[in-house]
């Protein structure tokens, strides 16, 4: 089913109305270059489901510190690639988006809990979630779990500016980015 609703009270004098897609009884919804979904109860920012991507990393020996964990800023980066494959699942590689239309992507903003660490040889997964995207930024979810009973390692949430590559000044995200974004909240990757 697709609807459009009408919001009112936004602003003094703002109406906004907002395509809506009814999955499994979870609506689906995008205002002001967020995605939202409301399930029959709450109202939430939290990821519409089809936005989560789970990526693997097996923590190797090189990622540990000389108590047998993982180093902290380690799991820094398996958030990093796990937002890099996340691109590239869309359809994008970085290195072309740098080439071909003079942007690239940085963190602006992180917030990370670290709950319980990983060890060498675990298995992990990372789990990637988009809550939304503005013109300039994508903000995500991501959580770090362990081994087979899935564990949470740690959250973060992390902004993400999209800037152009020689002022590192912020630039739009491309319309196609957007587009394939639209695409995987409705249909999933």
């Amino acid at each position: 089913m697709l609807a459009i609703l009408l919001f009112s009270g936004l602003s003094s004098s703002a109406f906004a109305f907002v395509a809506i897609k009814s999955v499994h009884g979870i609506l689906y919804f995008r205002y002001d270059g967020r995605f939202y979904f409301i399930e029959t109860s709450n109202m939430s920012r939290e990821p519409a489901p089809s936005a989560r991507f789970r990526w693997p990393v097996r923590v190797y020996y090189e990622d540990t510190d000389a108590l047998g964990v993982v180093y902290y800023a380690n799991y820094l980066k398996f958030m990093e690639r796990a937002r890099t494959e996340w691109l590239r699942a869309l359809g994008f590689e970085q290195d072309r988006l740098r080439d071909e239309l003079g942007i690239g992507f940085i963190v602006r903003h992180l917030e990370i809990e670290f709950l319980q660490p990983a060890r060498f040889n675990d298995q992990l997964v990372i789990l990637s979630s988009l809550i939304g995207p503005s013109r300039a930024s994508f903000d995500f979810a991501q959580t770090i779990l362990q081994g087979r009973d899935e564990a949470v390692c740690c959250n973060a949430e992390v902004k993400v500016a999209c800037v152009d590559r020689l002022r590192l000044r912020p630039a739009r995200i491309p319309r196609a980015i957007l587009t394939a974004i639209d695409s995987e909240i409705v249909h999933g990757l």
